[in-house]
């Protein structure tokens, strides 16, 4: 819930300084702290006075992003909470309700430029979408009494299982994941980040704006100011996408009482019923 920063000048002489985040549910001092502890610990790697970890990647740390909401159930207890990542959208984060992510296959003959404009976001208009991913339609027919809500996404598929909720660190998270032949990085963050991630919103580049400039958190009123006046241009440029489409259900599950909630506040921020173009 908290993050702080803290910085050091570069033992080795060069230009710039060392950054760190420190992260802390308690109070931004302890984050803080943290941060400091972090950034000393990166210089006395430069200069050779310990070992670095062997990870160090995104996958291996807290979400250092805003919280923007808690989902609760009806006993008050937090199931999900949503979040604005590095690039500005809105996230649901999941606590038992399982989303798989689907890519599309890549086209046949799409070369490295392809590849490129789908990383960095063309704004080429949406093509029309291809059926059903097999895999989904076979783990259905496989499973006739789960209940599966299956998505149209800008670049492939988004399916969330209905009438069971998962653990999202256990093997039948995995195994149902890979079942559905969900985008492998997915599945292992999935697993370290201990939630189930689906974007609400859409990416900004393809409503015609750039990312923001400074990503969480916003340590200073001129950042926040900054971060506002983009906000705005963001929020008022998307209003005319949505992030998924619903396309189909499958299977004779019910909703759990967790799953309705979700996917109630789910469709309502995505919208999914609206027939607007994917972002």
């Amino acid at each position: 819930r908290f993050w702080a920063s803290a910085e050091s000048p570069n033992p080795l002489g060069w230009d710039g300084v060392l950054k760190c985040f420190g992260h802390s549910d308690r109070d931004v001092e302890e984050a803080r702290s943290r941060a400091k502890e972090a950034v000393a610990r990166l210089a006395a790697h430069l200069k050779g006075e310990n070992e670095f970890p062997d990870k160090y990647a995104y996958s291996d740390r807290p979400i250092r992003e805003e919280i923007l909401d808690e989902v609760k159930d009806s006993s008050g207890a937090v199931i999900a909470l949503v979040t604005r990542n590095g690039y500005g959208a809105e996230v649901l984060n999941a606590a038992g309700v399982l989303f798989a992510d689907i890519d599309d296959p890549p086209a046949k003959g799409a070369g490295l430029f392809a590849s490129l404009a789908r990383l960095f976001g063309s704004r080429k208009p949406e093509t029309p979408a291809p059926t059903i991913p097999p895999a989904v339609t076979r783990y259905a027919e496989a499973h006739p009494d789960v209940g599966l809500r299956v998505y149209r996404t800008r670049a492939g598929w988004r399916v969330i299982l209905v009438n069971e909720e998962f653990d999202p660190t256990s093997p039948k998270a995995r195994e149902t994941l890979v079942a559905l032949e969900s985008d492998p990085q997915y599945v292992e963050l999935t697993r370290v980040q201990q939630c189930f991630r689906a974007r609400l919103t859409p990416k900004p580049w393809r409503c015609g704006i750039p990312r923001p400039l400074r990503n969480f958190p916003r340590e200073n009123a001129a950042v926040e100011k900054v971060h506002q006046e983009w906000l705005r241009k963001y929020q008022s440029s998307s209003g005319g996408f949505a992030t998924c489409r619903l396309v189909t259900e499958l299977g004779r599950g019910r909703d759990t009482a967790a799953a309705s909630t979700i996917i109630s506040l789910h469709d309502r921020a995505t919208r999914a019923t609206s027939g607007l173009p994917l972002a």
